[in-house]
This record gives structure tokens, C-alpha cells and sequence, in this order.
């Protein structure tokens, strides 16, 4: 891959890098043959029911917010045929970040089957938007279990017509520019990425997927470095290829958490022989932590680590601040091959459906997984919650956030961070 600066010598040594590359993908052919051959075994509608069942015993109820957290721990045996089994969450909302200016958004969340675990109900959301930038994403996402909880169908298709902003990589300018270069471009492309996973344990899932990306990035401001750098990705091109998935999920609400945990852990495999332009390897990990030490009191926790080995695109470098993470920095401001992010936020009541939070974030982006450690970038701020929907607490946020330099970043939209 191309870079603004001459890269150190790397380690490992590229032919074990290769070796290593060979055995990861390997494994994931062996897990995936794993993963696919309990379909062709079907359980009967009897044992799925059973199942279900079961799960339906086990999982915590749903509890209203409002409970006191000590006898929602305690008391594990309340019907949840009392619930709702299914919700809707149309909203037309304005919304603000650095990267897009003003938009609007036309967002509709759907979920049925919550009797079943509150945790892990099926449910499906609908996105268009539209921004001042003249920038537009349609999309919709899926997630459906099937026989039970023994099986996850995922699936989200995607268009965007996007204006995007380049910093550079590293946070560093090209060669001869200044400290403060950007230069912005326009893409457009469409994502389809789907995935099946078997229940291996309660909340612990292993998964196969494939993804395909095909973008276009076009419309370089004339005369700038992008246009002629040769950077790799510049003409744009097809990332496709399986991936191989972890999740393990002990969360007592899915759109809401207020205890439990989330870890999902991804490796992505693209490859010619599998459709892509490009042949790169990726890997990234997402551990979420939730806890309740008050009635509406709620600390939650994020770590991110990202690594990429290849010949990336620019525009799928990892990148330090993203929509659920760092606050307070654009998107896109750091973007190198490998990434860390750990960030921490307090959310509060405030007023009936009003709520509140702070949450503070820190992290870095280096070519080299060694040289993570050498700096790291600062942010944070506080917001407020509105909650649209009161039996699973979907909550319209607003959040100012802050980076190192007190550059100052507000974000309107749907839905908490993490």
C-alpha cells in the first residue's frame, strides 16, 4: 500500500507475515464448514420449540426503567407475556455532525419477537438521509433469529452518494503540504454484507459473512494531491470476501443495555479469487460494558482494536474517530492501518423522558501495531436524551464533543453511541 511517509522496516518479516496470513484464512474455511454443516440437520419444530422455551426461561425479563435496579437483579421470574411482542420507531428527525453539516433523516425501527429475550429480539431498521453537503445513504439492516435462538440471519444492503474529507494518513499532511491540508472528494458506491451464525452457548454466537463494497471514489478538487497521488484506492474499485465472526452478548436489552456485556470480534479475508480489487486482511474487535449502580444510573465502557494488513484502500483504513466513537474529532481526521479507542460514558435521568450523559475517549491510530503506544489522541463532552420509545428506551441524542485543541464537534441523531 502507498503512503504519504516512508514506512518503517516491518515486523514481522514479510514471508511470515504471508504464512500467517495462509493459516488465518485456513481456519476460517475449517470454522466455516463447522458453522454450515448443523443446517443440513434441521431440528425438529418440536425441539426448536423446546429450545425456545428454554430460552425464554433463562433470559432476564425486560424490566421498566423506571424499576429499582436491586429487585430487577433479584427477581427473575416475572411473565413477560405482560410485555409487548413487537415495536415501532418511525421518526423524521433533523441531525448535525462535523462530517455532514445539517440532514435530514427518515429512520423507521422495527422489532418483534421480544418475548422471546429481551436481549436478542429480531428487528429490522429502514435509513434514507440527505444532508446539506448534498449527501445521500439509503439503507436497511436485519437481524432474524431462526429455530429459536439456534441460528442468526444478518443482512444490511446499502447505497450512499457520499462528500467525504482527506487529512492525510496518520494525521500527518502529504509531503510539502501544511499542517492544517484537507481536501475534500465525492463517492459513491453500494454495500450488501450477509451472515449466518450458530449458537454455540447462551448469548455466544460464531458466524460466517460475506462482504462486498463497491465504491467510486470521484470528483477530486482539481489540482490537489489526491488527484495524482496514485494512492492505492484512487480508482476506486470492489472490496469483496468472507469474514469469520465471535459474538458474545450477556446484555439484558439490546437498544437500552443497562447491565451485561457485548463482545464482538470480526476477521475479514478479501481476495481476487473471492471478487475484490484489492487483497487485504482485517481484524477487529468491539467489547461493550454496561452496569447499573443506580435506577437510571448507567456506566457503559467501549475498546476498539483494528488492524488491516495489505493493500487497503485509503477509504477503508481504519479510522480513529467513527460515529459510535471519539466525539469530538472528525471523521476521518487520523486514519492509518491500525487502530485503538477506549471510551467511558455516564448516562443519567434528568426530567420524565429527558436524560442526560458525559463521556470522555482516547486512542490512536500508528502503520505499525508497535508504534500504538507511542501517542494518543484525547476527546470528550457531554449531551442530552430524548426517549421516542418508551418500551425500549430508543433515545433521540445530542452530544457536544470536545477534542485536545477545545475544536468543538455537535452530534444529532438516533439512537446512544454504544
Amino acid at each position: 500500500m502507498l503512503r504519504v511517509n516512508t514506512p518503517a522496516p516491518s515486523f514481522p518479516p514479510p514471508s511470515l507475515i504471508v504464512s500467517m496470513r495462509v493459516v488465518s484464512r485456513l481456519i476460517v474455511c475449517l470454522i466455516a464448514l463447522l458453522i454450515i454443516a448443523p443446517v443440513h440437520s434441521e431440528p425438529s419444530h418440536q425441539a426448536a420449540a423446546q429450545d425456545a422455551a428454554q430460552n425464554a426461561a433463562q433470559d432476564p425479563p425486560y424490566e421498566d426503567s423506571q424499576k429499582d435496579v436491586q429487585s430487577e437483579t433479584q427477581d427473575t421470574s416475572l411473565d413477560r407475556s405482560t410485555e409487548p411482542d413487537w415495536g415501532i420507531a418511525p421518526i423524521i428527525v433533523p441531525f448535525y455532525s462535523p462530517e455532514t453539516g445539517f440532514g435530514g433523516a427518515i429512520s423507521g425501527i422495527v422489532y418483534w419477537n421480544a418475548r422471546r429475550s429481551a436481549a436478542r429480539p429480531d428487528q429490522a431498521s429502514l435509513t434514507a438521509v440527505y444532508t446539506e453537503k448534498e449527501q445521500f445513504f439509503a439503507g436497511i439492516n436485519s437481524d432474524k433469529y431462526v429455530w429459536g435462538d439456534r441460528f442468526l440471519a444478518e443482512l444490511n444492503i446499502g447505497f450512499s452518494d457520499w462528500k467525504e474529507t482527506f487529512f492525510g494518513i496518520g494525521g500527518e499532511p502529504p509531503p510539502g503540504y501544511a499542517d492544517d491540508y484537507e481536501e475534500e472528494y465525492s463517492s459513491s458506491g453500494f454495500r450488501i454484507g450477509a451472515g449466518w451464525a450458530v449458537k454455540m452457548a447462551e448469548g455466544l454466537y460464531l458466524g460466517i459473512e460475506w462482504n462486498h463494497d463497491d465504491v467510486d471514489p470521484e470528483q477530486y478538487e482539481s489540482g490537489a494531491w489526491l488527484e495524482t497521488s496514485g494512492l492505492t484506492g484512487c480508482d476506486g474499485g470492489a472490496v469483496s470476501g468472507p469474514g469469520l465472526s465471535l459474538t458474545w452478548d450477556t446484555r439484558d436489552e439490546a437498544f437500552y443495555p443497562t447491565r451485561g456485556f457485548l463482545v464482538e470480534t470480526v476477521y475479514h479475508w478479501f481476495d481476487a479469487k473471492m471478487g475484490s480489487d484489492f487483497d487485504y486482511d482485517a481484524f477487529k474487535t468491539d467489547l461493550r460494558i454496561y452496569h447499573s449502580f443506580r435506577p437510571r444510573h448507567i456506566v457503559a465502557a467501549n475498546i476498539e482494536f483494528e488492524t488491516t494488513d495489505g493493500d487497503v484502500p485509503f477509504y477503508q483504513l481504519p479510522s480513529l474517530s467513527t460515529r459510535s466513537s471519539m466525539r469530538g474529532i472528525e471523521e476521518g481526521t487520523y486514519i492509518d492501518a491500525n487502530r485503538w479507542a477506549v471510551q467511558a460514558e455516564y448516562r443519567f435521568p434528568v426530567f420524565r423522558r429527558f436524560g442526560g450523559v458525559v463521556f470522555a475517549a482516547c486512542g490512536n491510530v500508528a502503520p505499525h501495531v508497535a508504534d500504538l503506544a507511542d501517542d494518543a489522541h484525547f476527546a470528550g463532552g457531554a449531551g442530552i436524551r430524548y426517549t421516542v420509545e418508551k418500551n425500549k428506551n430508543i433515545n433521540i441524542r445530542l452530544d457536544i464533543g470536545f477534542d485536545e485543541d477545545g475544536e468543538t464537534s455537535v452530534y444529532f441523531t438516533l439512537r446512544e453511541a454504544f
